[in-house]
């Protein structure tokens, strides 16, 4: 999945977590401008965070993400 994917384009996990509130807002449900917020700088830190480990032992450079061959 991450051949044509950057795993650094978290911002699009960003948009996403954007596009469900509005939607969730357009079917009448009502989320505060801040809880939306949130919620998108919460989901955006977890896949940021996760993205960034998975990086790192993906590195063909570095052995258990640490080390250098």
């Amino acid at each position: 999945m991450f051949n044509k994917i950057s795993k650094a384009g978290v911002g699009l996990v960003g948009v996403i977590a954007f596009v469900v509130v509005v939607l969730a807002q357009a079917l009448g449900l009502q989320i505060a401008q801040e809880e939306a917020v949130l919620f998108a700088r919460d989901i955006v830190g977890v896949v940021g965070f996760a993205l960034t480990i998975y990086g790192q032992f993906d590195r063909k450079d570095l052995k258990a993400g640490l080390l250098r061959k």
